[in-house]
């Protein structure tokens, strides 16, 4: 969820810049597309097509991952900001409201083809299907619209009340917890970050898309060597995690590096 969150944020400061002009459209219309795709290449099937299994190779590599939810989510956002900026707070309003309320709907709709079910709904095996994940990056927009006329601690009682006003039952209940603790943590955050900015994590936020594509590859790499897992004592997985997050971080720094 915060990681979405953000996205959303930055994408709503963005547009207080003027990067969401139409001339811009097309060339971070493109950066999405390379995040999209990404996000399908991380999770490419090769053992299955390797053994023959087509079926369950097409079913597991179209699952949607964080990085096409997220470069959906964007892009919608990109394309209302660009036609519809008069109306864009009400617009994304009302699509936090849809996004989140249509979830238990379209989870019980057996629609198809499957790779475009996979993008609404966890039936096929998606960890991050746009209902309701989605809405994290629309409160994240909104969040950063809302700031621009009130302060922090203000837009965060605004957000929450738009927020418990979806409901507090079943996917509702999911989204408005983690909405909450999040809009609770941002005023901390920024308490912290206006005394103390280590470069080593500002550089880590600045590369978190080459981070997040390393660990990825790099437990893949741990499930092959079918490491134990469950029975694993918690000194042996604080061990790998910082191994994980250490070995991630030189790619991140070696890839920066690159010309």
């Amino acid at each position: 969820p915060a990681f979405l969150f953000i996205a959303g944020y930055v994408q709503g400061l963005g547009m207080r810049s003027g990067a969401a002009q139409p001339r811009a459209f097309g060339r971070r219309l493109r950066r999405l597309a390379e995040i999209w795709l990404l996000g399908y290449a991380l999770h490419f099937p090769a053992p299955q097509l390797l053994a023959g299994q087509w079926t369950e190779a097409w079913r597991l590599g179209t699952h949607v991952d964080v990085l096409q939810c997220l470069a959906v989510s964007l892009a919608l956002l990109l394309a209302i900001e660009c036609w519809a900026r008069r109306s864009v707070d009400t617009i994304v309003t009302v699509l936090i409201l849809i996004t989140v309320g249509a979830t238990e709907i379209v989870a019980d709709l057996a629609f198809q083809p499957d790779w475009l079910r996979a993008y609404f709904t966890p039936s096929t095996g998606s960890l991050f299907p746009l209902l309701p994940w989605a809405a994290f990056v629309f409160v994240g927009f909104l969040a950063s619209r809302v700031t621009q006329w009130v302060s922090w601690m203000s837009a965060m009682l605004w957000i929450l009340l738009v927020v418990f006003a979806v409901g507090a039952g079943g996917s509702n209940g999911f989204f408005a917890q983690r909405v909450a603790w999040l809009l609770l943590a941002v005023p901390l955050v920024q308490w912290v970050a206006a005394r103390w900015q280590p470069q080593w994590l500002l550089f880590v936020g600045r590369e978190s898309l080459v981070i997040y594509a390393a660990h990825l590859l790099l437990i893949e790499a741990l499930a092959i060597l079918a490491l134990p897992r469950s029975s694993a004592s918690i000194v042996i997985c604080s061990v790998v995690f910082t191994g994980v997050l250490a070995a991630s971080c030189a790619i991140a720094i070696a890839w920066r590096r690159t010309p």
